[in-house]
């Protein structure tokens, strides 16, 4: 998760290989949470505005201090095979969506292009 400039904005680490990460992200470990899951947790409305108020907004760029992070919030079931589920269906629909924000901007060049040719 970043906590420097954009705090909030997850991804999922998808290796074991040694990393060097910057300073400005904060790896987030939990053994009982699915990653997925903890991705989609974060990135929801409730656990994003936990952030905002936790954030020193007086920083340039804002940024949210790791002892603040620890301190939020983020329900779960208790059950790791409903959250697996969970995740995976987030995942999948994440994955459906940029799928067509790539279809969108491939039609957005052909309308360009169409016009283009239409009024030359």
């Amino acid at each position: 998760m970043t906590r420097i400039g954009d705090v909030g904005t997850t991804n999922v680490v998808e290796t074991n290989e040694p990393i060097a990460y910057y300073v400005s992200l904060a790896l987030l470990k939990h053994k009982k949470l699915d990653p997925y899951f903890l991705k989609e947790c974060i990135s929801s409305e409730t656990v994003q505005k936990e952030l905002w108020h936790r954030t020193l907004h007086i920083a340039f760029p804002k940024k949210i201090n790791k002892n603040e992070i620890e301190k939020v919030t983020v329900p779960y079931p208790k059950s790791e095979d409903e959250q697996k589920q969970i995740g995976a269906f987030f995942k999948q629909m994440s994955n459906l969506i940029t799928l067509h924000k790539h279809e969108l901007e491939k039609l957005k060049i052909i309308k360009k292009s169409c016009f283009e040719k239409v009024f030359v």
